[in-house]
C-alpha cells in the first residue's frame, strides 16, 4: 500500500502563499509608511483617527492574506480533496486568524496604549479586530462549502458525460453491426461504418469544455466521427453522386432514402450537418457567419454563447439522440 505524505500535495500552495505573502507586506510596509506621513503633514501625528487608520489598513492587509491562503490551498492541492484534506485547509487558515494581533497591530496598539490615547479607542480597535476575525472565519467556511458543492457538480457532470459518452461508444458499434446485417456485409472490418476505434478519444471528449478555445477542441473532436463514416461501405450500396457531392453526410443521405425512404431520416442528416456547420465556423481559420448563430440557435441555445460547457452538452446530446434514431431504423 502506497502511503502518501499529506505535506507534498500542499507545496505547490505552500510556495505561492509565502510569495504572495511577501508581496502583501511589502505593501502594507508602503501604505503604512504613507499613512504616517500625511497624519504628519497634517498635524495628527497623536490622533485617534491616525491610529483607526493604521489598524484598518493592517486588517485589509490581513483579509488578503487570509483569503489568498484558504483559495491557493482550493485551487492549488496536487490530489482529490477528500473531508480530511478539507480540516486540514480550514486549520490552516484558523491559524492564522487566531493569531492575537496579526500584521504587525501589536505595534499601532502599543503605542496607542504608551501615548495614553482614549481607552475607549482601544477597546473599539480590539473590537474592530475581533468581529474582522469571526468575519473572515465565517468567509473561509463558506468558502470551504461552496468548493464542496462545486466539486460535487463536476463529479455528478462528469459521471453523467462518462455516461452519455459510453452510450454513444455502444450505440455505434450497434449501428455498425446492424449496417452489415442489414446489406449482408460479411467482412465486419470493411462493414465498419463508424471508424472510431482509439479507446484515448473518448477520454478527450470528456474532457471540460469552460472556453472558446476548448469549445472549438471538442467540437472538431467530435465532427470527427461524422468525418470517419465509411464511404466506401456506402458507395457500394447506393447509385451514384453528382462529382461535387463527395462529403460523407451525402452519401448517408443518399443511402437513407434510397434503403429507408419510409422512415424520417432528416433529423440524423440535420444533427450531422448541424455539427459540420458549427465546426467550420468555429474553425480558427474561418470568421463566424450567420450560419454558425443559426446552427446554435436551432438547438434552443443562446448566441452568444455564454455557457460552453452546457453548449456543448446540448450539441452532444443531440448527437446521441441522432444515432439513436439511425439505430433504430437499420434493426
Amino acid at each position: 500500500m502506497v502511503n502518501y505524505n499529506i505535506k507534498e500535495p500542499f507545496k505547490l500552495a505552500d510556495l505561492l502563499y509565502i510569495k504572495e505573502c511577501e508581496k502583501i507586506h511589502t505593501d502594507l510596509d508602503n501604505k503604512i509608511r504613507n499613512v504616517k506621513n500625511d497624519f504628519e503633514r497634517r498635524g495628527m501625528t497623536n490622533s485617534g483617527l491616525r491610529y483607526s487608520e493604521l489598524v484598518k489598513v493592517r486588517l485589509e492587509a490581513f483579509e488578503k492574506l487570509v483569503k489568498f491562503r484558504v483559495q491557493s490551498d482550493l485551487e492549488n492541492f496536487s490530489l482529490p480533496i477528500t473531508n480530511s484534506v478539507y480540516e486540514k485547509i480550514l486549520k490552516k487558515s484558523e491559524s492564522i486568524i487566531k493569531n492575537d494581533y496579526p500584521m504587525g497591530i501589536s505595534i499601532t496598539l502599543e503605542e496607542l496604549k504608551r501615548n495614553k490615547m482614549n481607552s475607549g479607542l482601544l477597546e473599539a480597535l480590539k473590537d474592530l479586530i475581533t468581529n474582522k476575525k469571526n468575519v473572515l472565519l465565517s468567509w473561509v467556511k463558506r468558502e470551504i462549502e461552496i468548493h464542496k458543492e462545486k466539486i460535487k457538480f463536476t463529479k455528478s457532470y462528469k459521471n453523467s458525460l462518462y455516461e452519455i459518452l459510453k452510450k454513444i461508444a455502444y450505440k455505434l458499434d450497434d449501428i455498425n453491426n446492424s449496417f452489415n446485417a442489414r446489406f449482408n456485409i460479411d467482412d465486419k472490418e470493411q462493414g465498419i461504418l463508424f471508424k472510431v476505434q482509439e479507446n484515448k478519444y473518448w477520454f478527450i471528449l470528456n474532457e471540460p469544455c469552460n472556453t472558446d478555445v476548448e469549445f472549438k477542441h471538442l467540437i472538431g473532436e467530435l465532427s470527427f466521427i461524422i468525418d470517419k463514416m465509411n464511404v466506401k461501405i456506402m458507395k457500394k450500396n447506393i447509385s451514384i453522386l453528382p462529382s461535387n457531392n463527395l462529403g460523407s453526410i451525402n452519401y448517408l443521405e443518399k443511402l437513407l432514402k434510397e434503403h429507408f425512404n419510409k422512415d424520417n431520416t432528416s433529423s440524423i442528416i440535420n444533427c450531422f450537418r448541424r455539427i459540420k456547420k458549427i465546426r467550420s465556423y468555429t474553425n480558427p481559420y474561418h470568421p463566424e457567419k450567420p450560419e454558425f448563430k443559426k446552427a446554435i440557435n436551432e438547438l434552443g441555445l443562446e448566441w452568444p454563447i455564454t455557457d460552453y460547457q452546457y453548449t456543448f452538452n446540448a450539441i452532444i446530446l443531440d448527437f446521441l439522440n441522432a444515432i439513436n434514431t439511425l439505430c433504430e431504423i437499420l434493426i
